[in-house]
């Protein structure tokens, strides 16, 4: 009984974290999810967002926004929600120096391994909300 359970619970871990993102929030959130509108969840499953979409409908799609603002134009409140992408910065790593090599900056990729990498914050995706629906978004390219 123990062994079946925690097969179970093993198979369970390994299928749920092969899901997309999507998937997970679909799976997380059931009842949220059920409540979108029929083209919506069609926006969603294809990725696309338009004008009105609900802001349960943009969570699907792009997850939790890093940042939520509020503001006033021509009068109407609107609240923002931005998304920030992470750039990779590829540098060579150099190894030298006195009493390695000579320190002639010998590098060998496959003996010390590759480039280092550092990712750096951009401003990603940004959709503005006009009473709870989607009234305009940014997707840079």
């Amino acid at each position: 009984m123990k062994t079946s359970l925690f097969l179970l619970s093993v198979l369970t871990l390994l299928l749920t974290s092969c899901a997309t993102p999507l998937e997970r929030r679909i799976t997380r959130n059931p009842e949220l999810y059920s409540k979108l509108s029929e083209s919506e969840k069609q926006s969603v499953q294809r990725g696309e967002i338009r004008e009105g979409m609900s802001k349960d409908a943009v969570f699907f799609m792009w997850g939790k926004p890093d940042r939520v603002s509020n503001g006033t134009r021509e009068g109407k409140n609107f609240e923002r929600w931005s998304y920030t992408n992470y750039e990779p910065i590829y540098r060579p790593t150099i190894y030298g120096g006195v009493g390695l090599y000579g320190g002639c900056g010998f590098h060998d990729p496959y003996l010390f391994g590759g480039p280092v990498v550092d990712y750096v914050p951009t401003q990603g995706a940004s959709v503005e909300f006009v009473n709870g629906k989607v009234s305009g978004f940014l997707i840079p390219r």
